[in-house]
């Protein structure tokens, strides 16, 4: 077998391939669907959303009564319960942000 026709086999060989990996990646088709049982997945965040917020609430109504217990036995001034207080209300702003970083991080 000479040189050129060994050249031009092993381009034909390579144009082959080429064409059958092209066609290969036109038919790859994956389906955009969600898989069974996703659904009980996608609660979770709404669950933990609810009881962060009761815990928020829980802890604000606490911060009042540290904050009056304070005031009745003259102990310093609701500094306490202060920080309860406003550690509460921060965490109440994360929770409120937190769906909408939740839907921007899966999308």
């Amino acid at each position: 077998m000479s040189t050129t026709q060994l050249v031009t086999a092993q381009a034909d060989t390579l144009i082959a391939l080429a064409q059958h990996s092209a066609y290969l990646a036109d038919t790859v088709q994956v389906p955009s669907v969600t898989p069974p049982g996703s659904e009980k997945f996608m609660r979770i965040p709404g669950i933990i959303k609810w009881a962060v917020t009761l815990l928020g609430v829980t802890m604000l109504i606490a911060s009042g009564g540290v904050m009056a217990l304070d005031k009745l036995t003259d102990h310093s001034v609701g500094s306490k319960g202060m920080k309860i207080a406003g550690w509460s209300l921060v965490g109440g702003i994360i929770v409120a942000i937190a769906p909408q970083l939740y839907g921007f991080i899966n999308a």
